[in-house]
């Protein structure tokens, strides 16, 4: 399976930060966007980072739509 993994243990200044928080920003939008029944979950974050998929929301979600969001 190919997707983006974004690496985070080598940022060494703010300006690397944010660029890597913005990577992740897009990435999470990205996947929200491919996996419709996810919109109505204020997913925070939804992305491979440094080799595992993570995501963050307000809300317990179901595996199933976090296998969804991983896969896309």
């Amino acid at each position: 399976m190919n997707h983006t993994n974004i690496i985070t243990i080598n940022i060494k200044s703010e300006a690397e930060f944010h660029l890597v928080d913005q990577m992740i920003n897009l990435e999470t939008k990205r996947r929200v966007l491919l996996v419709p029944e996810a919109q109505s979950f204020d997913i925070l974050t939804a992305c491979y980072i440094d080799g595992e998929f993570t995501v963050v929301s307000h809300y317990d979600l179901e595996q199933e739509l976090i296998d969804k969001l991983a896969s896309v």
